[in-house]
């Protein structure tokens, strides 16, 4: 739902959009991070490959997701599947902040997600001292709640390296994957691309 400057079309543009395309329902999200406009940017960047300015984490896009959610009529409200995911995944606090949105809206939101780890250009860009992992002990306190209130886990995280690599068809970081789903056997975990991006290698 919203851009790197957290801005949006609005939920009636989704709708025109879906109806353009045939799609009944849809995942309403909005970006867990948004591009820092820099001193040194003479215009204001859209997209987080516009400048080397980095990026940050922006909690409130979950609100604006439910703001946008609660305006619409209850025939519309049906269409949409709204999720959570405006929290720092090197967080220990994070599962806070999941908490109390949950609490807020507990009838409304349908997942956590999508969360932002292991990404092509994101990851270098956010002003964090630790690269975000999809096995982070941080996230694991993500997991246990969501299988407690049985709700699934969209995120992003690449499969393998974005620098070419031995060539042995081996994925780097499949195993971080198989570690969270070994650990969490009821945890409904869905992988965005199943981990191939623009930049992996394999």
């Amino acid at each position: 739902m919203l851009d790197f400057q957290q801005k949006s079309s609005g939920t009636r543009a989704i709708m025109e959009a879906m109806d353009g395309c045939g799609a009944k329902k849809a995942v309403l999200m909005g970006l867990p991070c948004t591009k820092k406009w820099c001193r040194d940017e003479p215009d204001r960047p859209f997209d987080c490959l516009d400048d080397n300015g980095p990026c940050y984490y922006y909690p409130y896009s979950d609100q604006m997701v439910a703001d946008a959610w609660m305006a619409l009529p209850t025939r519309d409200r049906a269409r949409f599947a709204p999720v959570m995911g405006g929290f720092n995944p090197t967080d220990l606090n994070a599962v806070e902040h999941v908490t109390r949105m949950y609490d807020k809206y507990p009838r409304m939101w349908r997942g956590v997600g999508k969360i932002v780890c292991r990404h092509d250009y994101i990851t270098t860009m956010l002003e964090q001292h630790e690269t975000p992992l999809v096995n982070h002990p941080a996230m694991k306190r993500i997991y246990q709640f969501c299988v407690e209130k049985n709700l699934p886990v969209l995120l992003h995280h690449n499969s393998d390296r974005t620098t070419e690599g031995s060539g042995d068809g081996r994925w780097e970081y499949v195993w971080e994957i198989e570690q969270v789903l070994h650990e969490f056997p009821d945890l409904k975990l869905i992988w965005s691309h199943a981990g191939i991006s623009s930049r992996t290698f394999e």
